[in-house]
């Protein structure tokens, strides 16, 4: 019969052999450049992955669960990080696109609006999406062009995007603007927009 001294220790390593089969970085001695987790633990096999078992003798369990940990509070940030780089590039695209007069006057603009979408107008008026894509198929053709683009995530399906608009008239406008996005179904849609007029930047 085992000790208790040698059963907490069998313990010790059946925990740390199990553990380390899910996030070993090598497989029967072959790198796998694709594991998380090989920036921490070496993509270098040793002679336990070699032998093709998991490698768990070189790692105490505390040190282990440590750099396991540590990794995966770091991959989830990236990740996080990554997505919401995404998707600020994505809103943005969809923002100049419906500054474009090919944009505006299609009706892609009625698949960008969402069902009740509400705009508040640099001229005091309040719009409804019927009323905004009236108006934007009888405006006149201008270019307008947009800088200091910024978006702010208010939740994980909900952003709000602020830039400053100039739209090259005589005389010309400048605006700053506010859209609140909603992703639905799969793509994002506007949900609000607000203009204000301003004056030109410095």
């Amino acid at each position: 019969m085992l000790s208790p001294v040698k059963r907490a220790k069998g313990f010790g390593l059946l925990l740390r052999r199990r553990v380390w089969a899910d996030f070993c970085p090598t497989v029967g001695g072959v790198p796998q450049p694709d594991n998380p987790f090989a920036e921490v633990f070496g993509k270098s096999p040793c002679r336990e992955c070699v032998a093709n078992t998991v490698c768990y003798l070189w790692w105490p369990r505390t040190l282990l669960f440590s750099k396991i940990g540590s990794k995966t509070n770091l991959l989830r940030a990236t990740t996080r990080m990554h997505q919401e780089s995404q998707i600020e590039r994505q809103l943005q695209e969809l923002e100049l696109g419906l500054l474009k007069p090919s944009v505006r006057k299609s009706q892609q603009v009625g698949e960008l609006l969402a069902e009740g979408f509400v705009e508040f107008g640099s001229s005091g008026r309040t719009f409804t999406k019927e009323q905004i894509i009236a108006c934007l198929q009888a405006e006149a053709t201008t270019n307008c062009t947009a800088t200091e683009f910024k978006v702010q995530l208010l939740a994980p399906h909900v952003a709000l995007v602020t830039y400053r608009a100039h739209r090259h008239t005589e005389p010309p406008l400048h605006t700053l603007r506010s859209s609140i996005w909603e992703h639905r179904q799969g793509r994002w849609q506007m949900v609000f927009h607000q203009g204000t007029s301003t004056s030109a930047p410095d």
